[in-house]
């Protein structure tokens, strides 16, 4: 089962994270690395916040199926819309997503390796 609250303050997280280092990377770099990674940071995001969509769509396929196609057809225009027209650094889409991704993985993988009260 997905911990909601989890997904929840790691989500808090990411984003304070993803908007620091998007806008250094704006100031330090150039804007369109900044923004390569704030559009990366939204994308790795996404994946991860849907868990709570599926897990309140309980066995409905068909809801699940509409989800994965949507989220898919976001990410595809997402990326046409700045990456193809280089509004954005493709290497600053892939830190974005790996970024926003680690500190997810890292957050759940800690929490599922804390000792847990008994229950009774």
């Amino acid at each position: 089962m997905i911990d909601q609250t989890l997904v929840k303050r790691l989500s808090l997280l990411a984003g304070v994270l993803l908007l620091v280092a998007s806008a250094s990377a704006s100031i330090l770099v150039s804007p369109s690395f900044g923004g390569g990674i704030l559009l990366g940071g939204l994308v790795g995001g996404i994946t991860f916040l849907s868990w709570i969509w599926f897990s309140n769509a309980r066995k409905s396929k068909p809801f699940a199926t509409l989800l994965l196609v949507v989220k898919l057809g976001l990410y595809g225009g997402l990326f046409y819309l700045f990456v193809t027209t280089s509004l954005v650094h493709p290497v600053a889409v892939f830190l974005g997503i790996t970024g926003i991704s680690a500190v997810y993985a890292t957050g759940v993988f800690n929490a599922l390796s804390s000792p847990r009260e008994d229950a009774r």
